[in-house]
């Protein structure tokens, strides 16, 4: 196993941490448990060198929220972050426990205090219309054959037609499920932000095709309709509008896998769900 070993002592270095413990490593960095100089915990995080994590812009949206529905950062630089600890545990395990509705309730009020009104977004926000560029470019599509070309081309009308209809762009998560979502000595806070600039109501799109382990009941529209209620009233965005950014984006994060030349049975099953209940935005 390759660590950070560098990185973790010039950080370590620099911000007086001690009783380093590596407590998760992912395809993008590793995560730390250390503890300050004033004997608290905090996670310490290392991306990982040349990997795109699509999070490059999280310690300024995280500085921007302060603490606001949102893990706290305590210090940024370079490739390293250091963050206020978390027990957890994750929202998603809630939801998967058993308490699929109280989670979406949870959800639902974290997005709440995000989207409060008055915040303004940070320089350097990657726009909707840019981050759904894979879905829009017509080469994954043109090895598609059958069903799923026809609905994936579905799924690209539909995120023309709602990126052409956005309001004011607002700061979003842009990643904002339940496994993004982790409890706290503060409660319920989300972790992980892209930074994205655009429609609020795309912020819990990606909401309805999670948490990941729960995918029976993810494809039944009585809980698609359910919990779009739930979001739809917390944010005061139109009902439909969140059912169709849940559709397009449903077929961007199949674009991304079949670029890669992957395959996700789950959004393929879901993907037609979505589109049936859509419309397009005039």
């Amino acid at each position: 196993m390759t660590l950070p070993n560098a990185q973790l002592s010039r950080a370590c270095a620099d911000w007086q941490l001690s009783d380093r413990r590596l407590v998760a490593e992912t395809a993008v960095g590793w995560v730390y448990r250390v503890i300050r100089a004033d004997g608290s915990p905090a996670a310490l995080k290392i991306a990982r060198p040349g990997v795109d994590t699509d999070e490059e812009n999280a310690a300024s949206v995280l500085r921007t929220w302060d603490g606001t529905g949102a893990v706290r950062l305590l210090e940024a630089a370079g490739d390293a972050v250091l963050l206020e600890w978390l027990d957890g545990p994750l929202l998603g395990d809630l939801a998967r426990d058993g308490q699929d509705d109280a989670a979406a309730e949870v959800l639902a009020g974290v997005a709440v205090s995000l989207h409060r009104g008055g915040i303004a977004p940070p320089d350097g926000l990657m726009p909707l219309e840019r981050y759904f560029r894979t879905l829009l470019d017509p080469a994954p599509r043109l090895r598609l054959s059958g069903k799923l070309a026809a609905r994936m081309e579905a799924g690209r009308a539909l995120a023309c037609a709602c990126l052409a209809a956005q309001g004011a762009p607002k700061l979003l998560h842009g990643d904002l499920h339940h496994d993004n979502v982790m409890n706290g000595p503060r409660g319920w806070v989300v972790i992980d932000p892209k930074g994205l600039l655009g429609d609020p109501a795309y912020e819990l799109a990606n909401a309805l095709r999670n948490p990941v382990g729960l995918e029976p009941e993810i494809l039944k529209l009585e809980r698609i309709r359910h919990h779009t209620d739930i979001y739809a009233q917390a944010l005061d965005i139109p009902k439909q509008n969140l059912l169709n950014w849940a559709a397009a984006h449903c077929a961007l994060s199949l674009s991304w896998t079949l670029s890669r030349g992957g395959s996700a049975p789950e959004d393929e099953a879901l993907l037609p769900i979505l589109l049936s209940i859509a419309e397009i935005p005039t």
